[in-house]
């Protein structure tokens, strides 16, 4: 049996009071943070940027009390759900009873996920809303996930994500107004949102974790036309080989633009030097002033990131370092663009030529039981190699997230930057004569987090001799190590989220982006009968008890131009075997797993402090 835990965090740069909580606000007695875990230690109530900004704590978990209990409605951190999944061609099904906290014989408090079969998977959703900042240590499975999603949609319950996801769009153009739910065209949604405001759902993937690499990724809607994207294969070539956006560069020639996303920033993960990875900055550089004549990239033409389009000037503008953005100087590990470039998203009903055969034939044009849409959604994704200390220690996955044109989204690890989309590339793309490619917005959504495990038959690891006893002949000493480190848990010991208060704020309903009355007035698209929504009284980790009453919410400048940073660091590790740890004051969450992290979405259950 798979179990899924879903964690509400709701991010946003935006200031504004959250109408999440019914009653009225006070500040906590003790002055810690309506959000923050009492257990959280003193010197981990602030953060620095990668800019040098200094942020504060806002949320977190240290995960230290036993006997939780996720069942909606109780837990006002995390909400477990009970459901099927029927995303990604996945196999397993989420269920309440398999989540627990426990102290271990060592002493230490963990969440852990029981498994009765031989699989399970695991989401968390987190009811706190708008931290900048987050940290967390984790082991990871095989194919986990760690992530954050718009507001607007839950997981799972595709009637809410149907044309929600993963739209980070504000123009009225008619040519998309049907495909997205809340378009800009619109001067009356109702339910409490603005007038001629695009809205939607959509992602940021801290990680996705699979066998020897990492993928982080933005995922928005519209997608990019059919001519800014890579050429696509023909006669059923895969489109994860080749065809690299701009490779050769006679393409760029015959259509008159460039390709895909421009200047996205790439820089080394710091692992065991190959001589034969190594480049030179000033060799890469002229070799794309002359032009790739090649089908495809080789680390002696183009940059190691394979993306000709990238960013090369020096990491962080620290011209002296010697390090330049897309350039392996030294060997190391290095993010590469990533072959999956996003999806041609249909209605069941469709018979779209870019859809796959409709999937009923009951409905039609004028009377499907869905609003029809096609629509292309991109995903701006870089995969990372890891090692297998990676699997067995401990790494610290940070994410910063920075509204407003001059804004970005930069992964990094242990405070080193791997991989960095900025808002010129989303809000900037490449055009021909008529302008045809949308201009998307930086995300700017409320985004809550998400971290899950799941199995797939379209996604995944392939365990050592599947099918088959797990050691094989037990020749093969690294098939034994996994082998012998079954079972397998994805733990958790802590979360930890920053934000800069002057700016930002905590809740999922602020005035720039409402989401509540959304989704009161749409129920049926967020609940069922199992995974009912629930108001969260009484509120997390209190000093002590001065009733139900809910912590404050600050009042700030609203909507953009806003330039906010979002810290989000991950603590994390991964254990040979599959395995999530997350690490803080010795606890850990753990959950079982198998298979790949999958999408899942916002729920919004209100959480009202009690401290």
């Amino acid at each position: 049996m798979k179990v899924l835990v879903l964690a509400f965090v709701v991010l946003t740069g935006n200031g504004g009071v959250s109408s999440a909580a019914k009653g009225p606000h006070y500040d906590a007695s003790s002055g810690i943070p309506a959000w923050v875990d009492i257990d959280t230690p003193k010197q981990f109530y602030k953060a620095t940027s990668s800019r040098g900004e200094s942020w504060d704590l806002v949320m977190s978990d240290e995960f230290n009390r036993p006997g939780r209990n996720f069942t909606a409605g109780v837990d006002p951190m995390w909400t477990a759900i009970e459901m099927a999944d029927g995303v990604n061609a996945a196999l397993e099904y989420y269920s309440v009873n398999m989540t627990e906290t426990v102290t271990e014989a060592d002493g230490r408090g963990v969440f852990r996920i029981i498994t009765k079969l031989d699989d399970i998977s695991f989401r968390v959703y987190n009811q706190y809303k708008n931290p900048p900042g987050f940290q967390q240590s984790i082991y990871y499975p095989t194919w986990p996930g760690v992530w954050l999603l718009g507001n607007l949609g839950r997981a799972l319950f595709m009637a809410s994500t149907s044309r929600m996801w993963p739209w980070s769009y504000n123009e009225c153009d008619a040519n998309l107004e049907k495909d997205q739910r809340i378009s800009a065209c619109d001067g009356n949604p109702g339910f409490g949102l603005n007038p001629h405001q695009g809205r939607g759902a959509p992602e940021i993937d801290i990680l996705e974790g699979g066998g020897a690499a990492i993928s982080s990724s933005v995922q928005i809607a519209p997608g990019m036309p059919d001519e800014y994207r890579p050429v696509f294969p023909i006669n059923g070539e895969s489109p994860y080989c080749a065809n690299t956006p701009d490779v050769p560069s006679s393409i760029t020639a015959t259509r008159g633009h460039r390709s895909w996303y421009q200047g996205l920033r790439y820089a080394a993960h710091v692992c065991a030097a190959k001589a034969d990875q190594i480049q030179v900055a000033s060799q890469i550089n002229a070799s794309l002033e002359l032009g790739i004549v090649d089908n495809s990239c080789k680390l002696s033409t183009c940059p190691a990131s394979f993306d000709v389009n990238g960013d090369r000037g020096p990491v962080d503008g620290k011209a002296g370092s010697g390090l330049y953005w897309g350039v392996n100087k030294d060997g190391q590990c290095f993010p590469v663009m990533n072959g999956y470039n996003g999806a041609y998203l249909c209605d069941p009903y469709t018979t779209n030529s870019k859809c796959t055969a409709p999937l009923h034939s009951d409905g039609n044009g004028n009377g499907n039981k869905i609003a029809p849409f096609a629509y292309q959604m991109d995903a701006i994704s870089a995969n990372w190699p890891v090692e297998f200390a990676a699997y067995s220690g401990y790494l610290k996955y940070q994410l910063e997230w920075v509204l407003g044109r001059r804004g970005y989204v930069r992964w990094m690890i242990d405070g080193v930057p791997l991989f960095e989309i900025p808002a010129e590339a989303l809000e900037s793309p490449p055009q021909n004569a008529a302008k045809s490619n949308p201009k998307k917005l930086m995300i700017e959504e409320p985004l809550y987090l998400i971290f899950n495990t799941a199995l797939s038959t379209s996604w995944g690891t392939v365990p050592p001799n599947a099918g088959k006893p797990c050691r094989g002949d037990g020749l093969d000493p690294k098939v034994n190590r996994i082998c012998d480190a079954y079972p397998l848990y994805l733990k958790l010991d802590y979360i930890r989220v920053w934000q800069n208060t002057s700016t930002m704020s905590v809740g999922c309903d602020p005035a720039s982006h409402p989401t509540r009355l959304w989704i009161d007035g749409h129920k049926s698209e967020y609940e069922d009968i199992d995974n009912p929504n629930i108001d969260v009284w009484g509120g997390p980790r209190c000093t002590s008890n001065r009733g139900s009453v809910s912590g404050s919410s600050s009042d700030g400048p609203m909507g953009p131009p806003l330039v906010a940073v979002l810290i989000i660091s991950v603590l994390a590790t991964a254990a040979a075997a599959a395995i999530v740890y997350i690490r803080g004051r010795g606890k850990r969450l753990q959950l079982r797993f198998r298979g790949r992290g999958l999408l899942s979405f916002y729920y919004p259950i209100v959480g009202v402090l009690c401290c």
